[in-house]
């Protein structure tokens, strides 16, 4: 899905895993503490009974 530019580097390798970093990044910043509370769906989300 995601790759690096194998004709840009210098080495093979040198720009590391591009799809692993960027869901590692993905599930670092939804883990968060917080990040979904009942806070986000209050009233004028369009979203009830939530």
């Amino acid at each position: 899905m995601y790759d690096t530019c194998k004709e840009c580097e210098s080495r093979p390798g040198e720009f590391g895993d591009t799809e692993k970093t960027t869901y590692d990044h993905i599930d670092s910043w939804m883990s968060k503490p917080g990040r979904f509370t009942a806070a986000h769906w209050g009233s004028g989300h369009g979203r009830t009974g939530i």
